[in-house]
């Protein structure tokens, strides 16, 4: 600042049109570092130890310039916390020097390390990153399929291959949950080995959409899960199939709507009649199926139960 006197801060949300709102909280303002003070590290890499080993390595550059670009010859001295507590202090360092340790003493979880330089003008900014250490939770099982061979249901997956946290897991030595994606209550299977299952759809008649949610789980605990994809299982329906959301209901239950993308807000509902624009049911029956969009370019799928085209003429 140019003098010594009360300053005013103020905030201004920029954005387009409809973009609902801002919040802001936790709102600080402290004493920054003199601007002849080394400027902050800015190349601070922490490695967590291989195949969960208990150990750190911190790395960073010595700055070469102050706060305000001038050229630095050297600082007087280097510190590193983890956490609260002092791991490393250097003093007399030149500037660009290279600093690398192994840390051996850190806890199994998260460590946040601050490293921070000082001169004659004072200690520079700080800089702190976060790594998790050791054994970790599974993370999310990747590419999980739903299909229906010989007659079942079969799903596969992918083992994740990090940690929850981004720490160390064995893949091999994973095994899994697999919850009924739909009620999100029934446990279908414990402890599964591999990174396939077969069973029962349990549809004896009509059809049904399923889908399934699968956890990794290891000595740690249960990791995140994550949902299969839609299948419908069951007969198909016979032609001549026809929906037309007569009074707003539908004639088939097994139409579904895929809207699980957190990137889109769009969604299909069975309406009377469509709003902006208005329209009417081409067939005046009351009902109609109108996408309802919250923001340009919303997405979302809508699907039907099984169709057999067996005897259809040129199916489309």
């Amino acid at each position: 600042v140019d003098a010594e006197t009360d300053y005013y801060f103020g905030f201004q949300s920029v954005s387009d049109a409809q973009m609902y709102k801002l919040y802001l909280d936790d709102i600080a303002i402290e004493v920054a570092a003199s601007v002849n003070a080394p400027a902050a590290v800015d190349d601070l890499t922490l490695t967590a130890g291989s195949n969960g080993e208990q150990s750190v390595t911190v790395e960073f550059t010595v700055p070469t310039k102050t706060i305000k670009g001038d050229a630095l010859e050297s600082v007087s001295k280097v510190t590193v916390r983890r956490g609260n507590s002092i791991v490393k202090a250097y003093t007399n360092q030149a500037a660009g020097t290279r600093i690398s340790f192994v840390d051996n003493a850190c806890d199994a979880g998260n460590n946040e390390y601050t490293v921070f330089t000082t001169n004659a003008a004072g200690p520079s900014m700080e800089t702190t990153k976060t790594v998790f250490v050791g054994n970790d939770l599974p993370g999310i099982p990747q590419n999980i399929v739903l299909r229906e061979q010989d007659g079942k249901a079969l799903l596969t997956w992918d083992a994740p291959t990090t940690g929850q946290n981004g720490g160390y897991i064995d893949p091999t030595q994973l095994t899994y949950h697999i919850l009924n994606g739909i009620d999100q209550t029934t446990i279908v299977a414990m402890n599964v080995e591999g990174t396939s299952y077969s069973f029962d759809s349990g549809v004896t008649s009509g059809q049904e959409s399923q889908k399934y949610i699968v956890f990794g789980v290891n000595d740690k605990g249960v990791g995140y899960g994550e949902a299969s994809n839609i299948f419908v299982f069951g007969t198909p329906y016979p032609l001549p199939f026809k929906e037309s959301f007569t009074d707003a209901n539908i004639h088939y239950d097994t139409w579904g709507i895929d809207d699980d993308d957190p990137e889109n807000s769009g969604i299909w509902e069975v309406l009377a009649y469509g709003s902006m624009p208005a329209a009417s049911p081409q067939d005046l029956d009351g009902g109609l199926l109108s996408f309802v969009p919250m923001y340009a370019n919303d997405e979302a799928y809508l699907y039907s139960g099984k169709i057999d085209l067996k005897s259809a003429v040129n199916p489309t």
